[in-house]
């Protein structure tokens, strides 16, 4: 599928579709979501839909935050 195609599939702009693709701008989880569904993806096949999820299930969590800051600084071994 070419890149205009996918843009037009999924309702953006062929720019920011080049844009977010160069690293450029950053991709709205719905425009992920949107991109997984036209390609025939996993819904949290992009890195940016796992980061999102896990940061929304973070923020709504304290325990789980200072679980995942004490393994990230070391702590968590």
């Amino acid at each position: 599928m070419s890149a205009r195609e996918l843009a037009r599939q999924i309702g953006i702009n062929q720019s920011y579709l080049s844009l977010v693709t160069s690293g450029r701008r950053a991709p709205s989880r719905k425009m992920l979501t949107a991109a997984s569904k036209a390609l025939g993806l996993p819904a949290d096949y992009f890195r940016e839909a796992r980061e999102a999820i896990v940061l929304e299930k973070i923020k709504g969590d304290p325990r789980l935050l200072d679980r995942v800051y004490d393994l990230v600084r070391g702590k968590g071994r």
